[in-house]
C-alpha cells in the first residue's frame, strides 16, 4: 500500500449524491474546506431537508442533478451500480464511498471511476476532526486519481491507494473494532442498568482499555479471567448468564478466542 502525497492545484466542482450519514459529513468537510460543491442530490429530495437547513449547498432531485467535475456517490452498496448508470454519458469522475466494494461496482460504462473511502464511523451532526480520518482510494484513470487527491485535500490528509481485496479486510477490521465493540458496550450497559448500577461507571474502564491497547497493543493489554485461565470465575459468569443464552454464548466464544490466541 502506498500513500499519495501530491494534491490537485485546480478547483473542480463537486456533486454529492445521497442523504445519509456519509453524505452529511462529506458536505460538512467539503464546505469547511471551501470546495465548490454545486449541490447534493437524492432520489427522494424530501430527505435532504436537514441538508438544506444546515449547509449552504443547493439540493436537487437525482433526476435533474447539476453538472459537476466530480460526482461522489454516498449511497448504499446496493444502489451504487444503479445510480452510477445515470452518469455513463458523462466525462465526470464518478466515485463511490463503499468500504466493501471496489471500483468494479460502478457501471462499466462510467468513463472515469474511483473509490473514496473514509475509514470512520459517521453520524449526522456529530463533530469530527476530518484531518485525523484515514482515507483509502482506488482509481482507474489519471483524471480520477487527480480528483481523488483533490477530495482528500478537504480532509487535510493524504489518501492511501488500496485494492478491492485489501479494502474488504480493512472494512471487516472496522466492523470488529467499531460495530461489534459498540454492541458489546450496549450489552455491558444493559447489565449495569438491570442491576441499578450507574452506567457512567463503565467509561473510565473503556477509556483505559482503548488507551492501553493503542499504547502497547491489544494482545499485551489483555487482562481478565480468560487470559488468566481463571475457570472458576468464568464458570460463575456463565452461570449468571444462563437465562440469556445468546449473551452466554458470546461470552463463551470470546473467552475461547482469547485463550486460543494466548496459546
Amino acid at each position: 500500500m502506498r500513500q499519495i502525497v501530491n494534491s490537485a492545484s485546480t478547483a473542480p466542482t463537486v456533486l454529492v449524491v445521497g442523504s445519509g450519514n456519509v453524505a452529511w459529513h462529506l458536505c460538512s468537510a467539503f464546505e469547511k474546506a471551501k470546495l465548490p460543491v454545486v449541490g447534493v442530490a437524492n432520489r427522494t429530495v424530501e430527505k435532504l431537508h436537514e441538508f438544506k437547513q444546515h449547509f449552504s449547498i443547493p439540493v436537487f432531485d437525482l433526476k435533474t442533478p447539476p453538472e459537476a467535475d466530480i460526482i461522489v456517490l454516498a449511497v448504499s452498496d446496493n444502489s451504487i451500480h444503479l445510480v452510477s448508470e445515470q452518469f455513463i454519458n458523462s466525462v465526470s469522475t464518478v466515485v463511490h464511498t463503499s468500504g466493501v466494494f471496489g471500483i468494479k461496482e460502478l457501471h462499466t460504462k462510467v468513463k472515469n471511476k474511483g473509490v473514496f473511502y473514509p475509514f470512520q464511523s459517521f453520524t449526522k451532526g456529530n463533530t469530527l476532526d476530518y484531518s485525523s480520518i484515514p482515507l483509502f482510494v482506488e482509481s482507474d484513470t489519471a483524471q480520477s486519481k487527480k480528483h481523488l487527491s483533490y477530495l482528500a485535500s478537504a480532509f487535510g490528509s493524504a489518501p492511501y491507494c488500496i485494492d478491492a481485496a485489501s479494502k474488504k479486510s480493512l472494512h471487516i477490521s472496522g466492523v470488529f473494532a467499531n460495530n461489534f465493540i459498540n454492541k458489546l458496550l450496549q450489552e455491558s450497559m444493559h447489565l449495569l442498568e438491570e442491576n441499578q448500577i450507574p452506567q457512567e461507571v463503565i467509561w473510565p474502564l473503556v477509556e483505559e482499555t482503548i488507551k492501553k491497547a493503542k499504547h502497547i497493543g491489544p494482545a499485551k493489554a489483555q487482562t481478565g479471567p480468560a487470559i488468566r485461565n481463571d475457570q472458576k470465575t468464568i464458570n460463575e459468569h456463565l452461570e449468571y448468564l444462563k437465562n440469556q443464552p445468546e449473551l452466554q454464548n458470546v461470552y463463551a466464544k470470546l473467552t475461547q478466542l482469547i485463550q486460543e490466541k494466548k496459546s
